[in-house]
This record gives C-alpha cells, sequence and structure tokens, in this order.
C-alpha cells in the first residue's frame, strides 16, 4: 500500500495527474518529488527546493510563481500540480 502512495509521486513527478491523498499532502511525500533536479539547481540562489523549511518559509512566493507560469524555469506546471501545492499550503505546509 505505501509503494502505490509513493508510485503515484513518481507518477506526478513525471506528468500524470496528481491528486492528494486522502490524509493531505505532505512535503516528503507529495510536492518534494514535483520538484526536477534541474529545478533545485536553478533555483538554490534563493532556497532549496528540496529543504522542507525553506519551501515551507516561502511557499506563499512559490505558489504565486507556480500560478504565473514561471516557476519552475523551464516549463509551467499544469493545474493538477498547482492544485496539489495549494492543497499543501493550505494544510499548513506538513513535513
Amino acid at each position: 500500500m505505501g509503494s502505490d502512495k509513493a508510485a503515484g509521486s513518481v507518477a506526478g513527478a513525471i506528468g500524470h495527474a496528481v491528486k492528494p491523498p486522502p490524509s493531505g499532502p505532505g512535503f516528503d511525500r507529495d510536492i518534494r518529488p514535483l520538484f526536477l533536479a534541474f529545478d533545485r539547481d536553478q533555483m538554490r540562489f534563493a532556497f532549496d527546493l528540496w529543504n522542507h523549511t525553506e519551501v515551507k518559509d516561502n511557499a506563499s512566493v512559490i505558489l504565486q510563481r507556480l500560478e504565473l507560469g514561471d516557476m519552475p524555469c523551464d516549463r509551467a506546471w499544469p493545474a493538477d500540480r498547482i492544485a496539489l501545492f495549494r492543497a499543501w499550503l493550505v494544510a499548513g505546509c506538513p513535513p
């Protein structure tokens, strides 16, 4: 069962529909996998996209940039990924 959730996160990272799990989205399971190594490298000057605390501290700004379509730098996220990030933010940015 746990591997199904992990597989869902990985599937989201490669372009399939992403839905928050019934327990609500978590950073390690759902949000971090959305950011590719390239995304992380491009944003390191500002914050580390693979670090829960840094993403939590900048979540509102990150969400704005995701909604504008200028983050990540190489492509805009589809609406379901943005909705997942928003749900994580609304839930209080759990780890």
